[in-house]
């Protein structure tokens, strides 16, 4: 994971890295000290990471976001199973 880390931040420094498994949730705000970096890895649909109502697919694909500032929430997963790391600090 750390060397995921890396790669997927561009060696910016992150404390808290979260696993998920099939996660979707309401749409929030975070209380982070910085920006976050999303990304989904497995054989899914669905489950985009939904931000200020715009649907990203972090599908194998890094998404960087102000979810202080930015509202957002995952889109129902409706197959397969969805991992998803977050990088963000505390």
């Amino acid at each position: 994971i750390l060397r995921l880390k890396q790669i997927i931040c561009n060696n910016e420094e992150y404390n808290v890295i979260v696993l998920n498994h099939n996660f979707e949730c309401a749409k929030h705000t975070d209380k982070n000290k910085s920006d976050s970096i999303a990304i989904g890895f497995g054989n899914y649909q669905g489950g985009n990471l939904v931000i200020n109502d715009v649907p990203n697919n972090i599908k194998y694909n890094s998404v960087k976001f102000d979810g202080n500032q930015s509202p957002h929430y995952v889109s129902p997963i409706t197959f397969g199973n969805r991992y998803s790391l977050i990088f963000t600090n505390h």
